[in-house]
């Protein structure tokens, strides 16, 4: 089994330091350790686990879609072989800003998809194929962070994505300035309290989002930019303060807000370095569903904005926690292309920051949207998500392949903002 020895060692691990002292007091004789430095359509339309629609018997669905695409880059030969193609532009800032971590040969990333629950996984893997190495989660606020698909997802090898929303499991939404705000022995900061204890208590490491696509319209009720950034340093600081250190915290915005200078600007939602670990966008390339102006539009151009956003923050880590494209109705087959573009892009010259990418397979059925991403929808554009799965350059097994390692001593670091904690290494892949 891949990973069964280290989630034992790991739950004793993150159990025995949840007893020292939290991470705002030092450890006498120890040491910080530091990082090294190494027009499109209303984005983000909520599911229907997410308006407060009556669940699903099963599982809640996943969550919600974001934007964009064409141009053809030239295939590229797989990392350290062929010289790759370049990438949109070979500008000097495209093709030199990242740190050298990210421009080693041989590069991979973490592949994935949505896994809400242990059939959706296992019918995911065998579209693919293979195993998937990361799932990507949904929770409301009141639900429990993990539930048994998640501990068999742990316990299976695969890494957990999970995206906690500021919304009630009946629909009604959290603002986030109560978030901020909340005092010990409030509702609110027990429910962060808790949510702590469950990320700490897992013993594994996990990449955690909390409010996905805050500036998209399906959270504008939620509050604004600075709600936000204030209620996910809270957060954190709770977190830190519970003794949770495998936590990795990504995130997540829709790639238009990188584009925009109004109130839903990324820049205005962004919490600061010292909160994020990665920077991620949902990138969809809708063409013309529901937008019968909209234009086809590649992964490089969807993407673009969020790129250049990750160059003026070379030590984090980009990643892709949604994306897809839609089918060309007049043009069968051009969503396989879009998807062999895809591949292509990520390995060019400009992308060394992408660590992860985790597509979008589902249908937004709500009323105003209807649009298919499913890849499994056409057999050509599985077979072309199928290709890049199986791509030795997307087989990152886990968490210490994309970057993200931990030392042990990492533990007893005085804060967050002193030290960036780095996952745990996991074993070799397994059958299952």
């Amino acid at each position: 089994m891949r990973r069964t020895g280290f989630v034992a060692l790991a739950t004793m691990v993150a159990i025995a330091f949840s007893a020292f002292p939290s991470a705002a007091e030092p450890v006498p004789g120890w040491e910080a350790v530091p990082e090294a430095t190494a027009p499109v359509p209303g984005w983000g339309p909520d599911p229907e686990w997410e308006s407060g629609a009556a669940e699903p018997a099963v599982e809640p669905e996943a969550a919600e879609p974001g934007t964009a695409e064409p141009e053809t880059v030239e295939p590229t030969a797989e990392p350290g072989t062929a010289e790759p193609v370049p990438g949109p532009e070979s500008s000097p800032e495209t093709a030199g800003s990242a740190p050298e971590p990210f421009r080693v040969q041989g590069r991979k990333l973490m592949f994935g998809a949505v896994g809400q629950y242990r059939e959706e996984i296992l019918g995911r893997e065998q579209e693919l194929g293979q195993p998937l190495e990361a799932v990507r989660v949904f929770k409301r606020w009141d639900e429990p962070v993990f539930n048994e698909h998640q501990v068999w997802a742990r316990d299976t090898g695969h890494t957990i994505f999970v995206s906690v929303k500021s919304r009630r499991k009946d629909g009604s939404d959290i603002r986030w300035r109560d978030i901020a705000d909340a005092q010990p022995g409030s509702e609110l900061h027990s429910d962060i309290v808790r949510q702590a204890q469950e990320l700490r208590d897992f013993g594994a490491v996990v990449y955690f989002t909390f409010n996905h696509e805050p500036e998209a319209k399906g959270s504008r009720a939620m509050g604004e930019g600075a709600d936000f950034v204030d209620a996910w340093r809270k957060i954190v600081d709770v977190h830190w303060a519970q003794g949770v250190r495998l936590a990795r915290y990504v995130w997540t915005v829709t790639p238009v807000a990188f584009d925009r200078t109004d109130h839903t600007s990324a820049e205005l939602f962004y919490p600061g370095d010292d909160y994020v670990d990665h920077i991620a966008a949902d990138a969809y390339n809708f063409y013309n569903c529901s937008n019968p102006e909209g234009k086809w539009l590649s992964l490089a151009e969807v993407i673009e904005g969020h790129r250049r956003f990750g160059l003026r923050h070379p030590d984090k880590g980009l990643m892709l926690l949604e994306w897809g494209s839609v089918e060309d109705p007049a043009q069968p087959g051009r969503r396989a292309e879009w998807l062999a573009d895809a591949t292509r892009t990520l390995l060019s010259p400009g992308y060394e920051q992408y660590r992860a990418v985790l597509a979008w397979d589902a249908r937004n059925l709500d009323e105003e949207w209807a649009c298919d991403f499913d890849y499994a929808s056409t057999s050509d554009a599985l077979a072309a998500w199928r290709e890049m799965g199986s791509h030795s350059a997307f087989g990152a097994e886990g968490p210490c392949e994309i970057g993200d390692c931990v030392r042990m001593t990492d533990f007893f670091a005085p804060s967050r903002q002193a030290m960036r904690s780095r996952p745990v290494r996991r074993g070799g892949r397994r059958a299952r």
